[in-house]
Parts: structure tokens; sequence; C-alpha cells
């Protein structure tokens, strides 16, 4: 298959509207200010409590960290700011959140747009694939089911 590379009307086309954003923060915390998230059945403000931003910055110093909690502390929503974040400042940045179901994936994919929402003068979506967020110019996020193969039957997770 030949591929022919893109001329420059196509080039200035997809950067269209990239050069007025503005520069997103370096800083998580007010990064996620920006952000809007839902709460109590409305759209609000991301403003993280005090573990949220010890999550965070201990995202920052380890590559890998383990969480036992109990349910609705937020924590999907930092994992997800912090996906988000790393990918609006690096275009390089891949990440990728595995689920249970397409239920999950498809439910933690639109709490991420949601999250865009507050950041339209920052960043632009670039993609309306549910399991597959790219922002224009910038980095990915994927959000995929885990699939576990035992012998004799496929188990998801």
């Amino acid at each position: 298959m030949l591929r022919i590379p893109p001329n420059q009307k196509q080039i200035n086309k997809y950067f269209a509207g990239t050069n007025c954003l503005k520069a997103v923060p370096t800083d998580w915390e007010q990064f996620v200010n920006l952000c809007t998230i839902r709460s109590g059945g409305s759209m609000v403000q991301f403003k993280p409590y005090y573990y949220q931003k010890v999550i965070s910055s201990l995202m920052d110093e380890f590559n890998n960290i383990v969480c036992v909690k109990s349910r609705q502390l937020g924590l999907t929503q930092i994992i997800l700011s912090k996906f988000l974040h790393r990918a609006s400042l690096n275009a390089a940045y891949s990440g990728m959140a595995f689920m249970r179901n397409g239920d999950d994936a498809s439910a933690i994919s639109r709490r991420a747009r949601q999250m865009l929402a507050g950041l339209n003068d920052y960043v632009i979506p670039d993609s309306d694939n549910v399991g597959y967020l790219k922002l224009k110019t910038l980095g990915e996020i994927y959000f995929k089911i885990v699939v576990v193969r035992v012998p004799g039957r496929m188990t998801r997770f």
C-alpha cells in the first residue's frame, strides 16, 4: 500500500484552532481546578481533597501504587485527571485504563470527556471513539476491558 504524505493544506487544517489555545498548567492542582466533574447531580469545579493531593503526588513519585479503598472516594476521578493532565502536556503520552466490562469502560470515557468540558480554552478532543480519547496534537488515553483467559473458558474481570 502506498502512503502519500499530507500536503500543507491538510496539515494547516489539522492544526487549525490549536495556536490560539492557552498553555496547560504544569501543576496538577491548577489543572484539575479547570476541570468540571459530576457531584451531587450537578457539574462542579474539581477541587481536590487533601488525600487526593497526596495520591497525586504518590503517582508522580512512584511508577506503581496500590490503593485499597471503599466506594465513593473519587479515586477514579484522580487517576483519570492524572491521565488527562499528562496527555495535555505530552504529545507522546499514551495512557490506558482497564475496566471490568464495556459499561464501566464507556462510563469512565464519558467522565473523561466531561472533565474536558472545563478545558475548552486549553485542549481540543480529536476523537469521538468511546474506547479512545485523543487530544488534538497532544496525547491519548485508551479505555479497555480486561479479559482473562482461563483454560476452557474466557472470563472477564
